[in-house]
């Protein structure tokens, strides 16, 4: 689980329940060390603590995301992925006028990994355009982490 936001990593650590399918491990440690390299590429490293759920930072571009992202699927350490994002940020592109292409990207990557992948977009109207590129793309979107985390639960407890 990731997020660009420090309150929607915290929500989402908060909705996973005790007896939870849902295991939020931290990254094992050649994992961990791939994942800061990523983020010291990027000027992050200050900025981030590497566990999960991992909060990336308003200031974490697309472009790092999808790596740390790709990082975690490409371990086997995790049978699925979660991005969660606060759109507000000059770091990413969510708005039609920009082309935004993360979540088409994350998509595709998580299909490559054969492993299930969600989003959430914590944020009003104007950035249906970005929620509707992820579904169109096959990502299950939200509107918040921790109603995505109680969701993926139950769908992990039937099946």
């Amino acid at each position: 689980m990731l997020s660009n936001a420090g309150f929607e990593t915290s929500a989402m650590a908060d909705s996973v329940k005790a007896d939870s399918q849902l295991n939020p491990a931290a990254p094992e440690d050649e994992l961990k060390n791939e994942i800061a390299s990523i983020l010291a590429r990027y000027g992050l490293s200050s900025l981030a603590d590497v566990r999960n759920p991992l909060d990336v930072t308003p200031m974490c571009p697309d472009a790092a995301a999808l790596e740390v992202m790709r990082a975690a699927v490409k371990s086997g350490q995790y049978g699925a992925v979660l991005f969660c994002t606060v759109p507000v940020s000059p770091a990413i592109k969510t708005l039609e006028a920009e082309e935004p292409s993360f979540l088409k990207e994350f998509a595709a990557a998580a299909r490559e990994y054969n492993i299930p992948a969600f989003a959430s977009v914590s944020a009003g109207a104007r950035y249906d355009y970005y929620r509707k590129t992820g579904q169109e793309n096959g990502l299950p979107v939200f509107d918040h982490a921790d109603k995505a985390v109680k969701i993926i639960e139950k769908l992990l407890k039937n099946n």
